[in-house]
């Protein structure tokens, strides 16, 4: 049987929780099990700082902070092993990341070159280069775009963690271009036809970006 240790040389799947970036990665422990039982490699489930539903000024977070957040998991968990203290019997050899809805936008603010540029969310160079893919499923890439389909959504959710614009073009992924330090990341985009929350649209255009 294959130790502990064996296992933790294989690649490391990384899922990110979401939907409204709002949630904790407590909802999405099911999901995490599922995926190590399937496919026998090891998985992390970062949490985030979480936008809070009625925000007041002394606890406000807004985008990029939840991107930046997941930046700094995603440095830390390279040198996350024995030989730094930590878990992992080895630094992983391949980084598989996973988001959904909000995390995919997140994932793209990390790992594209946005409309504009957050330096506080640009990845190092160790970090892109240990990315093998990056997997976006239902995920929200033009928030403009969203609100057309989803016009309620403004108050649910967006304005709270964007900061309430008349337009949203420099957060969207649609507008972003490839990290030229990024040729080997094999993007996956994947949209259920069952969704209800997010439409197809989103999904059609950051494939023909």
């Amino acid at each position: 049987m294959a130790s502990v240790r064996q296992s933790i040389l294989l690649p490391l799947l990384i899922a990110l929780k979401s939907y409204d970036a709002r949630e904790d990665k407590a909802d999405y422990a099911i999901l995490a099990r599922n995926l190590a039982l399937s496919t026998g490699f090891p998985v992390a489930l970062p949490n985030y700082r979480l936008t809070p539903r009625d925000p007041t000024p002394d606890n406000y977070l807004h985008h990029p902070a939840h991107a930046e957040d997941l930046l700094r998991f995603l440095e830390f968990v390279l040198s996350w092993h024995e030989e730094n203290g930590g878990c992992l019997a080895s630094r992983p050899s391949k980084l598989f990341l996973i988001g959904h809805s909000c995390s995919a936008h997140m994932l793209c603010t990390i790992f594209l070159r946005m409309p504009v540029d957050s330096e506080s969310a640009c990845p190092s160079d160790e970090l892109v280069q240990s990315t093998a893919a990056i997997i976006m499923s239902e995920g929200i890439y033009d928030i403009d775009l969203l609100l057309s389909s989803f016009p309620g959504y403004r108050t649910w959710f967006i304005d709270n963690t964007f900061g309430r614009r008349d337009s949203y073009e420099n957060a969207s992924a649609i507008e972003a271009t490839i990290d030229p330090r990024a040729p080997h990341i094999h993007w996956f985009v994947i949209h259920s036809k069952g969704d209800t929350l997010v439409d197809e649209r989103q999904s059609q255009g950051i494939r023909a970006q």
